[in-house]
């Protein structure tokens, strides 16, 4: 009898719900000069976890420089701090940044008080020199010349490239770089440390500051599952989501992308959308039925779904590699739309569980934890959390 990944990894979540219950996250919030930090206590954590996140990304940027926050991303590490560069500082840490369209993050695994330090420098201290800046700006136009292929247009708000144009990357002069980094404001910045047993010295924050952080609040998150009865209503819901929203088609010469995009979703929209890629992608990679139908119909040779939770608007996109012809199109989509709002309630239960375990798994490991925790730092949306765990609780 064969069994599946899931249901390994679903009998292992039972086993340890049970015998060792998973531990609430309790998470401080704090302010010091208008900008926001958040301290969290999570008991799953074997190493500490610092970041910051810059409340303007992709879309504030002059569309003469995009690609300029992209660009900043990697400069950051080239920062001195005396002798050494911030990369240097951070030495048997890990680190790294990511650009979106509404945020940029950086984040280290480790030594959590020297992190924070050295990132507070430099956020205040922008001093990379013009080799290094050229450096890695032809390191980003490289990675602009590899894309493995070109995401369509398809928001409305979200005009701007994320990463940037090779052309307007051309237009940024060191000159230009060190304006855009005057132009960070204190409160464009929110904070975040997670630690397993231990809160961090926050006075670290009135050497940059001037001031100590106050006290903003608590709340608390809980990590245990939804009940049947919660799964269940969330089924019913989503059924009643998927027959109200239409999709969209755009071909390009990589193949076929079918989507969806909101400007107006709430926090249980973002889970469906979450749900209908995974769902998806788990049919593609293990229903032997479903990938044949693609392939051998439309000629379908791979298929990825993505979920695209941003401030402004909320997407949906089911990319379909494939040389189709334009006629079939509405076939393929039409095929696709009836597998989304024909999932029995035991796959949407199967589904769930699969997203719930990714979330432990996000949430327990330190790496992967100051990764997810920007969404959510950023943009306040606390509650969407409440439709994979038992969530927030002030």
């Amino acid at each position: 009898m064969h069994i599946t990944k899931f249901f390994v990894a679903f009998f292992i979540y039972l086993f340890f719900s049970i015998v060792f219950p998973f531990a609430d996250i309790y998470v401080k919030r704090y302010k010091v000069d208008n900008a926001k930090i958040f301290v969290f206590l999570n008991p799953s954590l074997n190493l500490s976890s610092v970041g910051f996140v810059v409340t303007r990304g992709a879309r504030n940027e002059n569309p003469k420089y995009y690609g300029i926050t992209h660009l900043w991303e990697h400069l950051f590490f080239r920062n001195s701090i005396g002798s050494k560069r911030v990369k240097d500082v951070l030495i048997g840490m890990k680190y790294n940044a990511t650009t979106y369209n509404d945020y940029i993050s950086f984040y280290a695994v480790g030594d959590q008080n020297k992190a924070l330090k050295t990132f507070l420098f430099s956020i205040f201290n922008p001093n990379f020199n013009v080799e290094d800046f050229e450096l890695e700006k032809n390191i980003v136009i490289t990675e602009l010349a590899m894309k493995n292929f070109s995401f369509p247009n398809i928001f409305r708000v979200y005009t701007n490239p994320t990463g940037g144009r090779i052309e307007t990357l051309n237009n940024i002069t060191y000159e230009v770089m060190l304006q855009f980094l005057k132009e960070i404001k204190r409160e464009d910045l929110c904070y975040f440390v997670a630690a397993k047993d231990k809160i961090i010295d926050l006075s670290i924050f009135e050497e940059f500051y001037g001031s100590l952080p106050v006290d903003d609040g608590e709340f608390r998150i809980s990590l245990d599952s939804l009940t049947e009865n919660e799964i269940y209503q969330n089924y019913k819901d989503y059924r009643k989501y998927v027959s109200s929203i239409d999709f969209d088609i755009f071909i390009n010469e990589e193949g076929i992308w079918i989507y969806h995009v909101s400007g107006e979703f709430t926090d249980q929209h973002i889970f469906f959308n979450d749900m209908i890629a995974n769902n998806i992608d788990q049919k593609f990679s293990k229903d032997l039925a479903f990938k044949r139908k693609l392939k051998e119909s439309w000629g379908i040779n791979n298929l990825e779904a993505f979920a695209y939770p941003q401030e402004y608007e909320n997407a949906l996109v089911i990319f379909l590699e494939s040389n189709m012809y334009d006629s079939n199109k509405e076939r393929v989509k039409e095929y696709l739309v009836d597998v989304i709002r024909s999932i029995t309630y035991q796959d949407f239960r199967k589904t769930y569980y699969s997203l719930y375990l990714d979330l432990l798994d996000s949430f327990s490991d330190s790496w992967k934890f100051c990764q997810i925790i920007p969404f959510f730092v950023y943009n306040q949306r606390w509650q969407i959390l409440n439709y994979y765990v038992r969530g927030c609780r002030d």
